[in-house]
């Protein structure tokens, strides 16, 4: 289980979801077929691929059905939950070594704990960045597991952020799962398809630039505060229209303190970077006594 700790000691930093793609050359093809078989009956049929296959936490797509996504990518590789926190199969790790991988989707999550048995956060606040942004509390997709979203989730906006209780959602799957780092704030990034955006030099810059937008207070109690304004806070987390009932100077004031004492992800991020990605690297195999290598065969974490 890979996580980093930080010097924030009650916060955990971790990938979530990671979605690459690739135009793989015919000979990167042809290398990913030998590895890893696309054709067999367990395999699910996918509406915009016409080839799939899922090994682990895995799954490979290939030959987009759309041309224009053609144009692009042939390839695709979704690492799917926790995908930092397995190891992956070594036919995966060898695939991931072609060069010509981009990311298209990355979730950075931030999870959180106070040392409680029921650490709930009802004491939390998410502040907008600019005044576009939009919040929504729950999706359409999911329960409500004290969800909160910050920007619309259809719009095509480069960063995103889910926040939410990790040990309600596990008990609403009856995964029997409970974490003892209960709240998650997830952000969701979707560099652009470009020449800068390659998984072998990512461009940690841009994603610090982003991580750093996002102003999240996971205590509003800590903050230096007196009682008259932290009261303002606690009715700005419910409605976050009352900030605009404020005197501007008073909002600005709030605003200032909020940005100032908020969780400062792209300093987390920068502090971790190098352990984040450690999953993708290529690792290597070690004979055992009766001379098999130790990850030749997967065959029993295929779905």
């Amino acid at each position: 289980m890979i996580i980093a700790k930080t010097l924030y000691n009650h916060i955990q930093i971790s990938i979530d979801t990671m979605i690459l793609v690739a135009k793989l050359t015919h000979e990167q093809q042809e290398e990913l077929m030998n590895r890893i078989v696309l054709h067999q009956k367990n395999q699910y049929q996918d509406k915009y691929f016409h080839y799939s296959r899922k090994i682990s936490n895995v799954t490979i797509k290939v030959s987009p059905r759309n041309p224009l996504a053609n144009i692009n990518y042939n390839t695709m590789l979704i690492l799917q939950k926790n995908s930092s926190q397995t190891k992956l199969p070594y036919s995966i790790q060898e695939i991931l070594q072609f060069d010509a991988w981009k990311i298209k989707r990355i979730d950075v999550a931030f999870d959180f704990t106070n040392f409680t048995p029921f650490s709930t956060f009802t004491n939390r606040l998410i502040m907008k960045h600019h005044g576009n942004v939009k919040f929504l509390q729950q999706s359409k997709n999911d329960k409500d597991w004290q969800s909160e979203y910050v920007v619309s989730l259809n719009s095509k906006t480069e960063a995103k952020a889910c926040c939410y209780d990790r040990n309600e959602k596990e008990a609403d799957l009856s995964t029997g799962i409970e974490h003892d780092y209960p709240l998650r704030f997830e952000i969701r990034l979707y560099p652009k398809l470009n020449e800068y955006n390659f998984l072998k030099r990512i461009d940690h810059g841009w994603i610090e630039k982003k991580l750093s937008k996002f102003i999240f207070i996971p205590d509003i109690e800590q903050l230096p505060l007196n009682k008259w304004d932290k009261r303002r806070l606690y009715k700005i987390q419910q409605d976050y229209d009352y900030l605009k009932t404020m005197k501007l100077v008073k909002q600005k004031e709030l605003k200032k303190c909020a940005k100032e004492h908020r969780v400062p992800f792209e300093d987390i991020y920068a502090s971790n970077k190098e352990k984040l990605y450690s999953f993708l690297e290529l690792e290597e195999l070690v004979v055992t006594s009766s001379g098999v290598y130790e990850q030749i065969n997967f065959d029993d974490q295929l779905l």
